[in-house]
């Protein structure tokens, strides 16, 4: 298989293909056995292959199970529910490390998955073809090829060797990311001058401990004309306390989105259907409160944490601020780490 330098699967002949340099690593993650057959060395980095091995019965019941579903019909929450239930969860890489040193930025990825009884696609034949040994006993997989940049590297001897045929794979380090769950919860409540404070109580999906949420709000601001295309939007800012606390790998969601049509602002423009929504409407210790090393972050009058949370962003300043608590993520799976050692050292 010719390999070039980039993590497309679909991209054709783009300048020299890779060195290949064989692994055979294989490892566990999140119940699923995953494969590094090989990497493939450039001047610039490396690309390599996460192959997943997946059961056909198990893609075949869940795709039993969204038979008849439109996707389009689905809200945020059923879509997510979804994506949680499917058998295949790719590796998400939150660190890489070649050779001891660690890949500060620029690494990028995509994925596919074979299942040929849902349908007929040779979109991955030069991967079955490529891995066949590793992929004899299954019809069904996925492939996820990682770009890699090497590591800065000073020595300019090394820097040679790279322009030659790449850096010789001696270790290759791979840190994930924690694996978290989301529960729904979907609760609704306002807050406005008038009433500026709510005090909310859900269950813990998992524990079923019972949590007071204490609201406060804040202010309310508009957002930048040059952002929303010259419309006027305005989102209201709350803090709030959880007594009891939550744990600290668990943090709550809330839903700042707001859907709704662009006028057209000129006699040949069509109205259209936009959504635009708050970066960052999880919850977590609020990042305005700062605080010098060593101190605490500012706490309530029940006395733990203040977190901070967003209304959804509405077209009237004057009406009720709304918020809706989406939900809660919850951490199921640690981050691991997975390093390869070349048999000769």
């Amino acid at each position: 298989m010719e390999v070039y330098y980039s993590a497309s699967l679909w991209e054709g002949p783009r300048g020299k293909t890779g060195t290949k340099q064989v692994l055979n690593w294989s490892f566990n993650h999140l119940g699923r056995k995953r494969i590094i057959p090989c990497a493939y060395r450039f001047s610039k980095g490396i690309v390599f292959d996460i192959i997943t091995l997946i059961e056909k019965e198990e893609l075949e019941a869940f795709a039993k199970k969204c038979e008849g579903i439109n996707e389009k019909e689905l809200s945020q929450n059923q879509r997510r529910q979804l994506e949680q239930e499917h058998p295949y969860k790719e590796v998400s890489l939150a660190e890489i490390w070649i050779n001891g040193k660690r890949v500060e930025r620029g690494y990028s990825s995509t994925g596919s998955i074979q299942m040929p009884f849902l349908h007929d696609s040779d979109e991955l034949k030069p991967i079955k073809s490529a891995y066949k040994r590793n992929l004899k006993h299954t019809s069904c997989f996925a492939c996820q090829r990682f770009c890699v940049p090497y590591p800065k590297e000073a020595k300019a001897r090394m820097r040679i060797r790279r322009q030659e045929r790449g850096d010789v794979i001696n270790t290759l380090k791979l840190v994930t990311y924690e694996e978290q769950i989301f529960y729904p919860i979907g609760q609704r409540f306002q807050l406005s001058d008038l009433d500026k404070t709510k005090e909310i109580k859900f269950k813990h999906p998992t524990t079923e401990i019972e949590h007071t949420l204490y609201f406060q709000i804040e202010e309310s601001v508009e957002l930048p004309e040059q952002a929303m295309l010259g419309e006027k939007f305005y989102v209201t800012s709350a803090t709030y306390e959880i007594v009891p606390a939550l744990n600290e790998k668990e943090r709550l969601e809330f839903d700042s989105t707001i859907s709704y049509k662009r006028k057209a602002t000129h006699t040949y423009e069509p109205e259209s259907a936009s959504s635009i929504g708050i970066i960052g409407g999880a919850s977590g210790p609020t990042s305005i409160f700062l605080a010098e090393k060593g101190e605490e972050l500012p706490k309530g009058p029940h006395g733990v944490t203040l977190h901070t949370c967003f209304s959804k962003i509405s077209t009237d300043k004057g009406e009720s601020a709304q918020f809706i608590l989406q939900g809660i993520h919850i951490t199921n799976h640690p981050k691991e780490s997975y390093e390869y050692k070349r048999k000769s050292l």
